[in-house]
């Protein structure tokens, strides 16, 4: 996997670049890949449309998000495996924010990781 410039940019103790291991990367990737996709670019495809962040308010809709995000996950599955054994968990926080939690496997660094994070 690729490396790059780590941002901000900065040096290390050397003097040299400042370098960021791609795969330990891959839990930033998926914050972004799961956050509202609010953009006006036809040909783009980035996060999950509004609708399916702020419409939580019955099971049927719940399915529809659990289903969007698996599908959004299933994008990356040559760099992650989705733990089948805990579905995708949807909890309302009290801010009527949506949190999204799964857990899966880095298929670059073969850890097993865990995303809680609020999606929007």
């Amino acid at each position: 996997m690729g490396v790059g410039l780590k941002m901000p940019v900065g040096v290390t103790s050397a003097g040299g670049a400042d370098l960021l291991d791609e795969p330990h990367e891959l839990q930033k990737i998926l914050t972004l890949a799961l956050s509202e996709g609010g953009d006006d670019n036809p040909f783009q495809q980035l996060g999950l449309d509004s609708r399916i962040i702020f419409s939580q308010n019955d099971p049927s809709s719940a399915a529809v998000a659990r289903s969007a995000i698996t599908s959004v996950l299933n994008k990356y599955d040559d760099r992650l495996a989705l733990d089948t054994s805990i579905p995708v968990q949807l909890k309302i926080e009290q801010n009527g924010e949506l949190r999204a939690q799964f857990r899966y496997v880095n298929k670059d660094t073969n850890e097993v990781n865990d995303f809680n994070e609020v999606l929007g």
